[in-house]
């Protein structure tokens, strides 16, 4: 959260009064690098249920008791997934400690410079992280790398998931159920937002690697009077798609797509094969971990993404039947996962308001770096090695002068 906001939201007494006058009983807060608002929602002093979009990765996680190290665990925007090898541990590590300082120097103290400036005393920005009532992510273990939870966080993602409905853009209707080939939908939800020259270049590419193949391609971007005139005649574009009813449609074949959280969900609930084309964030990880699962064979380069090789991928992915049974497999498993969602996210709920969390709490925010490591304790033992080695090579040295010597004493002696 950048410092105009901070200052919108600490600066603004009669903001704070009008929620305090309201009698909520629970405040829903994005954790996401968002320490104005922790401090913002301790405030309110009512119990506080953490959301994150991503999942539990980054400073964030550690502090909530989502203890993933960089030795098993894959760190945020490192597009590494699961670490197997001493090169990717410590590209790994140099991540986290990036983030480790990007957090503590830079965003929470921006945060906490702020808040004297309105507050007499500034609450612990880590201590209200881990004291937390619950917290809610809004990814899904499917689509995560696993990785350590603690018990006060519930799932949520793919939430807002539901079966294909009828598509209520007349155009785009036609456009799918005529189609005599495989529909191709290409979607990069707010990254193509922008219309910059980035993403123009990415779109006529797309629209190169798609022209002489049988198949019809759907792609979500607003064209300009040029690009309009380049669309071939099986490529729709359209400024917005309604992307579930899509993926779900029965002439669906493949999705390209960014891999941000809400894709890759939707992804693996309507069971579509995938060619990721991820841009930033936690994007690489996702289309990593589409890949573990056997839904994805493709991860592009935005930068130097060529039609050629565009069209080869989507040549090879429609003829690979493994990937489609990969994809329905995962399906199945995250629509079961989903039964009574709302009911168990409810009861979640109503018992952070009803009882709190705190007899759940792991005490890692109360420790730096060092400690959370151990790299204390090791430092303590590796001292105590050095110092009984020290001791021990004082006294062989003594006792071998003494046994040299002793034979000479006892000549002497006779």
């Amino acid at each position: 959260m950048n410092s105009l906001q901070c200052e919108t939201l600490l600066g603004d007494p009669a903001l704070l009064s009008m929620l305090q006058a309201r009698n909520y009983s629970a405040v829903i807060i994005d954790l996401f690098t968002n320490s104005c608002g922790m401090i913002f929602s301790s405030l309110l002093k009512i119990p506080t249920i953490g959301f994150l979009q991503i999942g539990a990765v980054g400073l964030e996680g550690r502090y909530i008791g989502a203890l993933n190290p960089p030795s098993v665990s894959s760190q945020v925007m490192s597009d590494l997934g699961v670490p197997n090898t001493f090169l990717e541990r410590t590209w790994g590590s140099i991540n986290a400690v990036a983030d480790w300082l990007i957090h503590n120097y830079v965003q929470t103290r921006v945060a906490v410079s702020i808040a004297e400036k309105y507050l007499d005393e500034v609450p612990d920005v880590y201590e209200l992280f881990g004291r937390l009532d619950l917290i809610i992510s809004g990814s899904h273990p499917i689509v995560e790398f696993p990785k350590y939870m603690p018990q006060k966080m519930l799932s949520i993602g793919c939430f807002h998931c539901r079966p294909a409905q009828r598509i209520q853009n007349k155009v785009l209707r036609e456009f799918l159920d005529t189609s005599p080939f495989p529909v191709i939908l290409a979607s990069f939800g707010y990254t193509m937002a922008n219309n910059g020259i980035y993403q123009r270049k990415l779109l006529r590419e797309l629209m190169k690697a798609v022209k002489d193949l049988p198949v019809r391609a759907v792609i979500a971007f607003d064209p300009d009077r040029e690009e309009k005139e380049l669309v071939p005649e099986n490529v729709l574009l359209v400024r917005w798609v309604p992307q579930q009813d899509v993926l779900g449609h029965p002439k669906t074949a493949l999705f390209i797509s960014h891999c941000g959280i809400s894709s890759t969900l939707e992804a693996v609930y309507h069971a579509a094969k995938v060619i990721a084309i991820p841009i930033s964030l936690d994007q690489g990880e996702n289309a990593l971990r589409l890949k573990d699962l056997g839904v994805l064979n493709h991860i592009l380069d935005p930068r130097v993404a060529k039609a050629e090789d565009v069209a080869k991928f989507i040549e090879d992915d429609l003829e690979d039947d493994r990937l489609m049974e990969n994809a329905i497999k995962f399906s199945q498993l995250m629509r079961d996962s989903l039964v009574g969602i709302e009911d168990i996210t409810m009861r979640r709920i109503n018992q952070a308001i009803k009882y709190r969390g705190q007899h759940l709490n792991i005490p890692s925010y109360k420790l730096n770096i060092f400690q959370f490591y151990c790299l204390d304790v090791a430092l303590f033992f590796l001292v105590l090695i050095l110092c009984c080695a020290k001791v021990s090579l004082t006294l062989f040295k003594r006792s071998y002068r003494y046994w040299r010597i002793l034979p000479v004493i006892k000549e002497k002696g006779e």
